[in-house]
């Protein structure tokens, strides 16, 4: 039983995602508005809806439910671009930071030979070095 009810969803979510690419298109509120202005002589005839009805409930129904899904298709999509964009970002900012702390580790190996040296030099010159304070 449930897989049945697994195939079903499915199906139904492929039918529903299928049927709204194919009604949000700016092509479909063409269609749409083509559709609803046949309509409008026999609104305005008397005994008709009349205008402000066939209007509001007809025409911007009909356009309007394509044009919205065609705005929500462009916001997705910029979104969708936006998130890649950040990810670029937040990648190359991983990178460098990689870069970086290999970096400051080749630094750290250089400045300890540095020491080294000096404290080898120290100790064959007999002089001791004290941090900031100078020589003495």
């Amino acid at each position: 039983m449930r897989r049945l009810w697994g195939a079903v969803n499915r199906l139904n979510l492929r039918l529903g995602v299928f049927i709204t690419n194919w009604v949000g298109t700016m092509w479909m509120a063409y269609a749409f508005a083509m559709l609803a202005l046949s309509g409008l002589p026999a609104a305005l005839q008397p005994g008709g809806v009349g205008f402000v009805q066939w209007f509001a409930q007809t025409f911007l129904q009909l356009v309007l439910l394509s044009v919205i899904l065609v705005g929500q298709n462009v916001q997705s999509e910029r979104q969708e671009n936006m998130l890649r964009e950040i990810r670029k970002q937040g990648k190359w900012m991983v990178d460098m930071q990689k870069a970086l702390m290999l970096l400051m580790e080749r630094q750290d190996d250089r400045l300890e030979r540095v020491e080294e040296m000096v404290d080898a030099l120290d100790g064959e010159l007999g002089v001791q070095v004290q941090g900031e304070e100078g020589v003495t």
